[in-house]
């Protein structure tokens, strides 16, 4: 394996995982169409009991990547098979995987459905992705009308959510089987890589132009499209770059680009990610566009209610105070569902409100509760074993199974926490620090850092 490359590939129905040990090569693309994203993975070497395990249709697969000194391995694609082929050269059995991206979901969902007068359209979506066992996002702005008449359906649900988004100026995809939905033109609320020569930039950006896919009429409609960031057919300019492997990088999230020819945050249109363990790239090929972002950058005045924090120290008590629950709350109206290992990640996105260093940390996209430790003490970050009474709103509680730090979740100052949920399957208030089998085995004090 090429030195700082680390990866694992898990195959949960099957409780089979591979990590840093096998050769894989990988190769994903990702966008924001209603196809699923598609991927290919080779896993070199295997006996031939695990290939026929494997290489069974729908199996689900989940791979992780990343660079040793940067928090190791974190989600990159999730799928299941849907074909498989095995080489053998003489020297290595090759098998490859193809998989797709919520492929049983999208293929296997359908009902017959009836809602009363005047039901929100939020609460179908949720009842849709519900149905197909998804989590779901809303990016920003998203927010469906009220059914005054009522919504009946029967058939797929990727039709029943055509019929939903069709009209409202909403685009819905997956993504790492999560269903996620966004304005035409708009963004999700992830945010915060920045690429520049010295932070995973590889060469310099391509600009690119592409003309009106639609006649452009300027009609009194299609400018309030416009103005709403609903019209998908105007003329698109954007940049093509090329990266280090950036694995948490998803279509809809937003990044900025530093370079000699731009600098500026842009809308992630595609991604592609490849690598392999022992030879080439182990690198992400990024479409940006540079119309309709929403939202603000973190230097502007309107980033006030994504990231507030007035010094290294975390600011005033009260602001920190504050911020703690409009960050966790802001996870929560997002419709934070559950994202399996996903601890370290939901309390990131919530303490980039009130902690710089947690803000570094998802920006970083940490995923390890021994890495977010580790990271703490190498920042300088206080860390102290656990003792209620040196509890802080905002602290991050770090849980042990007795092994090993398995688990975090953010201090509420009124002696419970929130967390990702696997029980309640969301990102959760709870009354109590009582985690079962798991104890609080350590504070880490981002109230302060």
């Amino acid at each position: 394996m090429l030195w700082n490359r680390q990866y694992r590939v898990k195959f949960p129905d099957l409780n089979l995982e591979f990590a840093n040990t096998l050769r894989i090569s990988f190769d994903v693309t990702k966008d924001l169409s209603k196809e699923t994203n598609k991927g290919k993975l080779v896993i070199y070497n295997l006996s031939d009991d695990t290939r026929k395990k494997i290489e069974v249709p729908d199996t689900k697969v989940e791979i992780y990547a990343g660079y040793k000194d940067n928090g190791g391995p974190v989600r990159l694609f999730v799928g299941s098979v849907i074909s498989s082929s095995t080489k053998d050269d003489g020297k290595d059995v090759a098998m490859e995987l193809s998989l797709s991206d919520g492929q049983k979901a999208i293929r296997d969902t359908a009902f017959s459905l009836s809602f009363g007068p005047n039901t929100p359209g939020n609460t179908i979506v949720q009842y849709i992705a519900d149905e197909m066992g998804l989590p779901v996002v809303f990016g920003d702005g998203v927010e469906f009308g009220t059914f005054k008449d009522g919504y009946s359906f029967v058939g797929t649900a990727r039709d029943a959510l055509d019929s939903i988004c069709y009209g409202s100026g909403v685009k819905w995809s997956v993504q790492n089987e999560i269903l996620q939905l966004i304005l035409e033109g708009g963004t999700v609320s992830n945010k915060g890589l920045v690429f520049a020569p010295d932070s995973g930039l590889i060469g310099s950006p391509e600009h690119y132009t592409k003309t009106n896919a639609q006649p452009n009429a300027a009609t009194a409609k299609r400018k309030q499209a416009q103005q709403e960031n609903k019209d998908s057919s105007t003329a698109e300019s954007g940049w093509k770059i090329r990266t280090l492997l950036s694995p948490t990088l998803n279509p809809g999230d937003l990044v900025k680009v530093e370079s000699r020819y731009v600098t500026g945050w842009l809308k992630v249109k595609s991604a592609h990610h490849s690598g392999d363990t022992h030879s080439g790239d182990w690198a992400s090929e990024i479409d940006l566009v540079d119309r309709n972002a929403t939202l603000q950058s973190p230097e502007s005045d309107a980033a006030g209610t994504t990231a507030v924090y007035s010094d290294a120290t975390g600011g005033s008590s009260g602001e920190v105070s504050a911020n703690v629950d409009a960050g966790c709350e802001a996870v929560d109206a997002a419709q934070g569902g559950y994202v399996n290992d996903g601890c370290v990640y939901r309390v990131a996105q919530a303490g980039s409100y009130w902690s710089p260093f947690l803000a570094q940390e998802s920006q970083n996209g940490q995923w390890g509760v021994q890495g977010l430790l580790d990271d703490a003490n190498a920042a300088g970050v206080t860390v102290v074993p656990y003792d209620g009474s040196q509890l802080a709103k905002g602290d991050t509680i770090v849980f042990s199974d007795g092994i090993s730090p398995a688990h975090v979740g953010v201090y509420d100052g009124q002696g419970g926490m929130w967390h990702n949920s696997s029980s309640h399957q969301c990102w959760y208030h709870a009354s109590s620090l009582d985690m079962g089998s798991q104890y609080p085995e350590y504070i880490i004090k981002t109230s302060e850092a």
